[in-house]
C-alpha cells in the first residue's frame, strides 16, 4: 500500500498533502519521480497482519456465507428436491396456514427442477417442516462451526477449521 511522506509526516492520500500546497499545481497521475520534485516520498509500506480477533470474525462471515449458501440451495422431501430460500420458506408457511384454514386444501407445488406435483395439507405440511428442518439443521451447524473458531487460539488452528454444511 502507498503512503506519501512529506515534511516528515506519513499521509495515506496524496490529497491530503494537496490541500497543504493549495497553489501549488500537481500533475494529474503523478509519477514518484514528479512527487519527489515537490518533496514528497512515496513509500510502500505492507499492511499489518491480521489480529486473530480479526480472523476469526472473517472466519465467522465465512461460515455465515456458507450457512446461508446452504439454506438457500434446497433440501430433499419424499424424494424430490424442494427449494428452501426465504420465498420458499414464505409460501410454504402460507400454504400450512390455508390448511389449517382448510384441512382438504390441495395445491400444486413447484419442485426445484420444475416439474409440479400435487400437495395435500398433509404433503404441505410435511415439506413445510421439512424446510424448517433443513434450516435449523444449517444454524445448528453453524453454532458448532462458530464455537470452533471463538476456542480458536492460534490462526493455524483457525485455519484448520473445515467450513462444511
Amino acid at each position: 500500500m502507498k503512503k506519501y511522506v512529506f515534511n516528515n509526516v506519513q499521509y495515506s492520500r496524496l490529497g491530503e498533502i494537496k490541500s497543504l500546497l493549495p497553489n501549488v499545481s500537481f500533475p494529474v497521475n503523478p509519477t514518484d519521480g514528479q512527487l519527489a520534485e515537490l518533496g514528497i516520498t512515496v513509500v510502500t509500506v505492507e499492511p499489518p497482519e491480521p489480529t486473530l480477533e480479526e480472523l476469526k470474525q472473517a472466519r465467522l462471515g465465512e461460515i455465515n456465507a456458507a450457512k446461508w449458501a446452504k439454506i438457500d440451495g434446497g433440501t430433499v422431501f419424499m424424494g424430490d428436491r424442494i427449494n428452501t430460500d426465504a420465498d420458499a420458506q414464505r409460501l410454504a408457511n402460507g400454504a400450512v396456514t390455508q390448511c389449517l384454514i382448510d384441512p382438504d386444501y390441495t395445491c400444486r407445488w413447484k419442485l426445484t427442477d420444475g416439474a409440479f406435483i400435487t400437495a395435500d395439507a398433509g404433503m404441505i405440511t410435511g415439506m413445510a417442516s421439512a424446510i424448517r428442518a433443513h434450516i435449523q439443521d444449517c444454524f445448528d451447524r453453524e453454532a458448532e462451526l462458530a464455537a470452533l473458531v471463538r476456542t480458536a487460539g492460534t490462526a493455524e488452528k483457525l485455519g484448520e477449521i473445515e467450513i462444511s454444511f
